[in-house]
């Protein structure tokens, strides 16, 4: 087994809360626990773990949407969060989205200022980061 921390997984997530992940992924044979059992099972491997945060202004940025992705990260402890912009109609977006609370909105500066606040050793970026042996 490689050394722990070297070998990376990378999770994507439009949400940390499992209606809007479901409204928008829509599982087949999985479901939003499954994803999550996964990132836990991954970090007490040892493993790298990243999330392809998929934002899109005025939901994710939102306090509730915030509160479970906080949760997430303080809970299971991953590593590194790559921003990625939710490139999908945004007229389609609201309507899979419609009904969640998502809560008052941050801003995306707010939004990263105050995870990495309450979770120090989290990484931000676009890209992976470069990992050495």
């Amino acid at each position: 087994m490689p050394p722990p921390g070297w070998t990376p997984i990378r999770v994507s997530l439009n949400s940390a809360r499992k209606e809007p992940y479901e409204a928008y992924y829509r599982p087949n044979g999985y479901e939003f626990a499954d994803v999550v059992a996964s990132i836990r099972a991954a970090k007490a491997s040892g493993l790298f773990v990243s999330l392809n945060l998929l934002f899109f202004p005025g939901l994710t940025d939102g306090e509730n949407e915030w509160d479970a992705l906080n949760d997430l990260v303080a809970e299971t402890k991953l590593d590194f969060i790559q921003m990625r912009n939710l490139n999908l109609d945004p007229e389609l977006v609201m309507k899979l989205m419609s009904g969640f609370d998502f809560g008052p909105c941050m801003g995306l500066a707010n939004f990263l200022k105050r995870l990495k606040k309450n979770n120090p050793w989290l990484g931000f970026g676009y890209f992976n980061p470069y990992l050495e042996k």
